[in-house]
């Protein structure tokens, strides 16, 4: 895998990060919805100095935290190095969680890919109010 030396993925709990987490969102998707939960961690990646992508989330129960949402900056997207930069975001929430768990729209394809790309294991699937089918997907520290 493509790995850069100069790589730098900072935690920040969201009451330090809370103004800045705004434009870290949008940098990466359109909309931007305080609905539902907020993050309460928030992992930061940088490369050379430079924000490239997020991952934020909570704690799911007592071995597991719940990645919520993240991404790559607008011009990072679709690049081949993110799934080395995913696997450097994982890594770094597993030294502290034992299982990290998401759900994932289930048209969109990239991100179900990249998930199983890395070990992600499906092991459901739930249906929202707005009849949104969600694929539900666990990664257990060293797969």
């Amino acid at each position: 895998m493509y790995w850069v030396e100069n790589r730098k993925i900072v935690k920040y709990t969201i009451d330090e990060i809370k103004e800045a987490y705004v434009d870290i969102y949008k940098s990466v998707f359109d909309d931007y919805d305080y609905e539902g939960n907020c993050p309460s961690i928030v992992y930061v990646c940088f490369e050379n100095d430079e924000f490239v992508g997020f991952l934020s989330g909570y704690i799911q129960s007592q071995n597991t935290w719940y990645l919520q949402r993240g991404g790559f900056t607008k011009s990072e997207q679709g690049r081949f190095l993110n799934l080395a930069r995913y696997r450097a975001g994982i890594d770094e929430i597993h030294k502290e969680w034992l299982g990290i768990m998401t759900l994932i729209k289930n048209t969109d394809i990239s991100a179900l890919k990249l998930s199983l790309g890395l070990n992600f294991r499906i092991i459901g699937t739930r249906m929202d109010t707005g009849n949104n089918l969600w694929v539900e997907l666990l990664h257990i520290r060293g797969d």
